[in-house]
């Protein structure tokens, strides 16, 4: 929060009102997230975008079933919400995923019923993906996934009366997409990395407007017509 107002403002103090602010926010205290009970599995860094994905389910949370991916490399977050967490429901996501992104090279997950079927099974070999499953009863190895369920949960907590299901998960999205991190490089936002530009969002208002010139005007006549 304090990188992502840096590039719009400044004010003496500014930390220390961002600290304070956050610290008696009702919701954010309601949603605070607890120390995790064991350690997590440290996977080695991947190289590129989309290279490796990991997923997780995460709910029920507000009446519905919300599949997690992350990108290993640029921890670039989808959240896709889902009326059950049945195979055939998760190779549609994943199908349309890949139409987005890209087919990734390898895909982490736990050993949900949903993602050791044949169904899935087969996805995974038609399109020449490496399929990793975590080890029984130890759900903590696929930790990048597990620590996202857990950072969407809090964000819907903290969002909560500000909108229906879909609008709060938009909303995330955005600010979590959008929000510079200290682990990426040059401390920017997964979306900039991912996508290769910076996205629009509201804090951009705050900016200076560009005055247009002569040439600017003349050009939007010629439009305009």
């Amino acid at each position: 929060m304090k990188s992502l107002a840096r590039n719009y403002a400044f004010w003496p103090g500014m930390d220390h009102d961002i600290e304070e602010m956050v610290r008696v926010c009702g919701p954010c205290a309601a949603a605070a997230k607890q120390p995790f009970k064991a350690t997590l599995h440290s996977w080695p860094p991947a190289t590129k975008p989309w290279e490796r994905i990991h997923k997780d389910f995460g709910g029920p949370h507000l009446g519905r079933h919300f599949l997690i991916v992350v990108d290993a490399y640029l921890k670039y977050l989808e959240v896709f919400s889902a009326p059950n967490t049945t195979s055939r429901q998760t190779v549609a996501i994943l199908r349309k995923l890949c139409a987005e992104h890209g087919v990734p090279e390898t895909i982490v997950n736990d050993n949900g019923t949903q993602f050791t079927s044949n169904e899935f099974r087969e996805f995974c070999n038609a399109n020449a993906v490496s399929h990793i499953l975590s080890p029984p009863y130890h759900p903590q190895s696929n930790g990048r996934a597990e620590r996202f369920v857990d950072t969407f949960k809090r964000g819907l907590l903290k969002l909560r009366g500000e909108g229906n299901v879909d609008k709060i998960l938009d909303t995330f999205l955005l600010a979590y997409r959008t929000t510079p991190s200290v682990t990426l490089p040059q401390q920017l936002c997964s979306a900039e990395l991912f996508f290769g530009r910076k996205p629009r969002t509201t804090l951009d208002l705050l900016l200076p407007t560009k005055q247009p010139t002569g040439r600017d005007t003349k050009m939007e006549r010629q439009f305009n017509r």
